[in-house]
């Protein structure tokens, strides 16, 4: 399970027992807006008008997208086809 707050992080959590343990942590700039999850990728939506793809396995930032030309924030992504 990914979540993501007003903190700028998103936090991978284990979904066995009483999701009491954080896996890791992708650090954003600003608050994150939106979430997808698409194989082991993590997809993520800042504040700060970028889209970001992740690993999850490395935490590894993969790709930095810009959203629009005018840096406006990211509230919705729909991903279509492949992430790598």
């Amino acid at each position: 399970m990914v979540l993501g707050g007003k903190d700028g992080n998103a936090l991978i959590w284990s979904t066995v027992g009483k999701f009491t343990r954080c896996l890791g942590i992708f650090r954003h700039p600003k608050p994150v807006m939106n979430i997808h999850l698409q194989d082991m990728r993590v997809l993520t939506g800042c504040m700060d008008g970028k889209m970001r793809i992740w690993n999850l396995l490395t935490g590894d930032c993969l790709r930095l997208l810009r959203g629009n030309s005018r840096s406006e924030p990211i509230y919705h992504m729909w991903p279509v086809g492949d992430t790598r």
